[in-house]
């Protein structure tokens, strides 16, 4: 919980200026004073911050249904959604944990359908600039040289997500902290060059094993970068993590639909298009120029 950092007084931004801080663990903790205090709006933050939904359904009741502002720089961002900045970035986010529940603190696949419709209308999409989840994705580490510490529980369903929105940036918590090496998102000879995804998976806040827990950078948008410089591939890309995955699903899909057991596979009805993206006319516009804070 973010305000538990603050117990000496002392903010904790002093390596700043920074534009704004995203939460992407689970917000809340068991002091449940504390978190009165901060649902009425009784703490203040230091920068603009945003955090996601519930991932444990303790939580659940602090959360509305849809985004509010707790206070003037505290946010709930909702569910899912996508958040266009003033200064060009698209933000992409979904909350909680893949499940069959409908609690607030679970996603299913109607969740990442009615995330993706919007995308599909836009002109020339080809990737948000940022995705950030409460889980991670199931097979993130596959190909990459570098392994988490120790095995996260991934989705599926986060899997088909990521690799539909291409985000260049991806940020999760509920795990450990891993910094992939950024990987293609596309096939090497066989398709048009694109952008790579780098994957930032956050320990929790003052984690017993001193684990990062805060991620600083300051991103470019993508719409704002020329080709050359947007699809640029770092020397230690590795392949896309979730093709085999995904080709696996694929798979049966079709085999259960030859055996009268399935419907249209998920995702088919969203076309997206190769070229840089337009606006997409997200819910909510926020000044979002610099540097900016992920934990």
């Amino acid at each position: 919980m973010l305000q538990n950092l603050n117990k000496t007084g002392n903010y904790i931004f002093s390596n700043g200026p920074f534009d704004s801080l995203f939460c992407v663990g689970e917000f809340f903790g068991d002091d449940d004073e504390a978190n009165e205090k901060v649902i009425n709006g009784n703490i203040e933050f230091p920068i603009p911050t945003y955090i996601l939904g519930p991932s444990n359904p303790r939580y659940s009741y602090l959360y509305p249904e849809e985004s509010i502002e707790f206070s003037a720089n505290l946010t709930y961002l909702g569910k899912k959604g996508l958040l266009n900045t003033a200064s060009g970035l698209q933000i992409a986010y979904l909350s909680g944990v893949e499940g069959t529940s409908k609690e607030m603190n679970c996603f299913d696949k109607s969740d990442i359908d009615e995330l993706l419709v919007p995308l599909g209308t836009q002109v020339g999409f080809s990737g948000t600039d940022i995705l950030l989840t409460s889980m991670w994705p199931a097979e993130v580490a596959r190909h990459s040289h570098n392994q988490p510490s120790k095995p996260v529980a991934g989705s599926v369903l986060l899997s088909k997500l990521v690799s539909q929105l291409k985000p260049r940036y991806h940020f999760a918590g509920l795990g450990v902290h891993y910094e992939r090496q950024p990987y293609r998102n596309h096939r090497v000879l066989l398709e048009p060059a694109r952008h790579t995804t780098r994957f930032i998976g956050l320990a929790p806040v003052n984690n017993p094993e001193k684990q990062k827990w805060l991620y600083a950078c300051n991103v470019k948008p993508m719409r704002k970068m020329e080709k050359e410089e947007l699809t640029a591939q770092p020397p230690n890309a590795s392949e896309f993590p979730y093709r085999e995955l995904l080709e696996e699903i694929a798979a049966k899909e079709t085999l259960d639909r030859m055996n009268g057991k399935g419907q249209r596979p998920e995702g088919s009805q969203y076309r997206f298009e190769m070229g840089g993206p337009e606006d997409g006319g997200g819910r909510k516009r926020h000044n979002n120029g610099g540097e900016t804070l992920f934990i």
